[in-house]
């Protein structure tokens, strides 16, 4: 099921602790379709665009703030499972229920190229060291010839795909339509969520 991450609170469970929970604003969704093995059943018909031709010619920059597009619809598909299910009818968040355990799947936070020691941890080097501080000391030995994967090096952080598995629903809301999960979800607010039942 879709959502959006609103932001972060805290929450007292049952036994009186206090304990940080995500806010995801879960929107109702629609059935467009039902896909099979090399098959799609749809009564849902989108509106076939022209295909235009390719121009050489350079585009010109144009300002799309002042346009007034709509954000485009996100498309996913989910899992039935052998439920019943109407097309161009909406789907709440009520396939969860509160208590229950979930996958939460989402992008997180880009943090664009980073060294090692904000990437992967490394110890930062003496003050004595010859060569600059926040770097590995030593990448690999002589032989073999090659350096291997597991050697920390700078790169892209962040903007990934995460599966964080086991989250437990605190609490469901149909009124404001949100969901509160307990812990952290990855990503900034305002980004797609999607969750599905624990499959461990």
């Amino acid at each position: 099921y879709p959502g959006y991450k609103a932001g972060m609170t805290h929450a007292y469970i049952d036994d009186g602790k206090e304990v940080p929970t995500t806010v995801i604003e879960t929107p109702p969704v629609y059935v467009f379709g039902l896909k099979a093995v090399g098959e799609i059943w749809s009564e849902l018909v989108l509106p076939k665009t022209k295909k235009k031709k390719k121009q050489k010619k350079k585009k010109k920059e144009v300002d799309l703030s002042k346009a007034d597009l709509k954000k485009k619809p996100e498309l996913m598909e989910c899992g039935v499972g052998g439920s019943k299910l109407e097309f161009g009818k909406e789907v709440t968040i009520q396939v969860f229920n509160e208590g229950d355990f979930i996958d939460v799947i989402s992008v997180s936070k880009a943090k664009g190229v980073q060294g090692v020691v904000k990437r992967w941890g490394v110890k930062i080097q003496n003050r004595k060291t010859n060569d600059a501080r926040r770097h590995v000391g030593c990448i690999g030995p002589w032989t073999p010839h090659k350096t291997m994967w597991r050697v920390p090096f700078s790169g892209q952080m962040g903007n990934h795909s995460r599966t964080l598995l086991n989250k437990r629903v605190l609490k469901i809301t149909l009124t404001s339509s949100y969901v509160l999960v307990k812990g952290s979800v990855a990503g900034p607010a305002k980004r797609l969520v999607r969750m599905r039942h624990a499959i461990r």
